[in-house]
């Protein structure tokens, strides 16, 4: 995985298995997108208020939010390291953490 910040979801998720770290699946159904670039995440964000109501994107942008603080205990990587290593603004991030994200 070198370099690290080029590896896809799927090499990095590869390399924790083999590292020994158990991976669990959860099962989505609809609302789904594959993000793995930041124009992925930009597509994503102006498709998904097309399929759902306002409060579903709330609640979705909330279950998303919570995904990410999960993984980022798991990490033991406190939010200002993870805004950081994500090029988001700290306040943006808690926001998407609560579900109060924008919608536009």
């Amino acid at each position: 995985l070198e370099p690290i910040n080029e590896a896809s979801l799927c090499e990095f998720l590869q390399l924790l298995v083999e590292e020994g770290t158990s991976i669990q699946i959860a099962s989505i159904f609809g609302g789904w997108h594959e993000v793995n670039t930041p124009q992925d995440l930009t597509r994503a964000q102006n498709d998904t208020p097309v399929f759902l109501a306002e409060a579903e994107v709330r609640a979705q942008v909330a279950a998303m939010g919570s995904c990410l603080l999960s993984e980022a205990n798991d990490l033991k990587r406190p939010l200002p390291i993870v805004a950081k290593e994500l090029n988001i603004d700290l306040k943006k991030l808690e926001y998407l953490l609560s579900g109060d994200l924008g919608l536009s």
